[in-house]
């Protein structure tokens, strides 16, 4: 009888590591690792301008560069706003245009830069010119 038993002993275990087979884990085939550089451009800045009478219309032509909202802090390369000084004083501007009213007749000179959230310039963004307004002729 012990033989028997032991008989049954010895099939059922047989039976539960055959069973603990089917729940292992498969391997997953092996598969190369795909590894791509990716280098991120710089953004850049060109401007164009437009004279009406006493003001100067101002587009900004980016690339690699994406306007974000006055009081943005997160500092994510490529965002930021453009700084634009006309006669040294700062405008800050947070879109692709930008107007400037009531100059005086004469020279004025125009910088724009491209700027991070925290208005830090990006390097060879920045664009000296100079405008003249003339004198109007009224009679």
């Amino acid at each position: 009888m012990n033989k028997t038993i032991m008989c049954g002993l010895m099939i059922a275990l047989a039976f539960m590591f055959a069973g603990c087979q089917g729940q292992m884990p498969k391997a997953l085939p092996e598969q190369p690792e795909e590894s791509r550089e990716v280098l991120a451009q710089s953004p850049s800045l060109a401007v164009s301008h437009s004279i009406e009478g006493n003001t100067v219309y101002l587009t900004f032509l980016t690339r690699n560069f994406m306007y974000v909202p006055e009081g943005a802090t997160e500092l994510r390369y490529g965002e930021g706003h453009v700084h634009v000084r006309v006669d040294g004083k700062l405008s800050r501007v947070y879109a692709n245009n930008f107007k400037v009213g009531n100059l005086t007749p004469g020279a004025h000179t125009f910088e724009v830069e491209l700027v991070r959230n925290n208005g830090n310039p990006y390097p060879n963004t920045k664009i000296t010119f100079t405008i003249t307004i003339k004198q109007s002729q009224t009679s």
